[in-house]
């Protein structure tokens, strides 16, 4: 007769089977990391055995990276708007300390062995790259949060690590702009398409991803408004309203505004073969596009988000307070505006001017003093 199975139960929106049980007044609950019952079963049975062992020694009860990992993001990581970057970043953790490794075993010197490992590996695909400082702190960040999780929040057993020893440390961000000649020689290199995605990219500041999908259900043109969600913290984004410039507006009359629809398109030359033109198509990259605009222009070192960093850092060179070039961009921390505080070299020439004014009044009294 079968064994009647009690530890382990299927779970709803899980492809793995979950444990849960009761030792004295704590209750046991997770991830086996397995759809085998059997399997399950087994794993469940060594938990269980190492609660009971636990609760007989007053030892915590252990838990493996990979059930962590699990468990971590069912009840948390997968409501957050990084949920894919944390699925990316546990695909490595298990790949470079071993989806079996308990937790109480990932100490100082594991840390350090896959900090180690991980700065010598190249980035994905055809890129001869290495893996970045930032890309290595993401991966240590998350799995300081699961061990932390686990400790405080599961009664789990951990390792102290310190975690300052680990992390790397991170060259400045990238704040690559345009001057006002590259941008004149990019949009006379570009074709119209393209052209007409620069000059928004610019006069809005809008990401990529928030430019190639803008609809024209996003644009009140009467209220001289758009309308997009931003990346935040909350899942979802968050709203925001960007004004619509003279500029921008002649730009989009253009286009020939309608109720909706994608408002960046792409109509091929020629003709059909029934003679009639190309119907436009909505625009899905701009990537091969751009890098053939900034080869023809002879601009080195520019990527589409640059064009983001642009719009900031104009708009900081025009005076514009960083409070506003902050909810322009949608930045939820005013730090991450400051990168472009250093653009204001027209304002810091004329306070250092003001100082050597006020300071050239006083010559007669420094001489003075020399001669005394």
């Amino acid at each position: 007769m079968p064994r009647k199975r009690t530890l382990t139960r299927a779970r709803k929106g899980s492809p793995y089977r979950w444990y849960d049980f009761t030792v004295g007044s704590r209750r046991f609950r997770g991830s086996t990391g397995t759809a085998t019952p059997e399997t399950a079963e087994l794993i469940a049975a060594k938990i269980r055995s190492d609660a009971l062992l636990g609760h007989a020694v007053g030892r915590k009860p252990r838990m493996t990276l990979d059930a962590a990992l699990g468990r971590y993001w069912l009840e948390h990581a997968a409501a957050l708007p990084s949920a894919q970057a944390i699925d990316h970043h546990s695909r490595h953790l298990i790949a470079g300390l071993g989806a079996a490794v308990s937790l109480d075993a990932i100490d100082n010197a594991a840390v350090n062995a896959y900090v180690a490992k991980r700065r010598g590996q190249k980035r994905w695909g055809k890129d001869k790259r290495l893996v970045s400082p930032a890309t290595v702190n993401r991966e240590l960040v998350c799995l300081r949060a699961v061990l932390r999780l686990a400790r405080d929040g599961w009664g789990v057993e951990t390792a102290p690590i310190d975690w300052r020893k680990h992390l790397l440390i991170e060259p400045r961000g990238r704040t690559r702009y345009l001057t006002d000649d590259e941008a004149e020689s990019l949009l006379a290199a570009s074709p119209p398409h393209l052209r007409v995605a620069i000059r928004i990219a610019i006069l809005t500041g809008l990401r990529k991803s928030n430019l190639i999908k803008l609809d024209w259900s996003q644009i009140r043109m009467r209220e001289r408004v758009i309308l997009v969600m931003v990346k935040d913290r909350a899942q979802g984004g968050k709203p925001l309203r960007l004004p619509i410039s003279e500029a921008l507006l002649v730009d989009l009359a253009a286009l020939g505004p309608k109720d909706r629809g994608p408002v960046l398109q792409w109509q091929r030359p020629g003709k059909a073969k029934d003679g009639t033109p190309h119907k436009p198509r909505p625009i899905q990259s701009l990537r091969t596009a751009f890098k053939a605009a900034c080869r023809r222009a002879a601009i080195a070192d520019l990527r589409w988000h640059d064009l983001r960093h642009t719009s900031a850092s104009w708009q900081v060179q025009e005076g514009v307070p960083l409070e506003v070039v902050r909810e322009v961009l949608g930045h939820a921390d005013i730090s991450t505006t400051l990168r472009y505080a250093h653009h204001k070299d027209e304002a810091r020439r004329d306070a250092m001017e003001a100082l050597g004014a006020r300071l050239g009044g006083q010559k007669v009294g420094l001489k003075k003093a020399e001669r005394a």
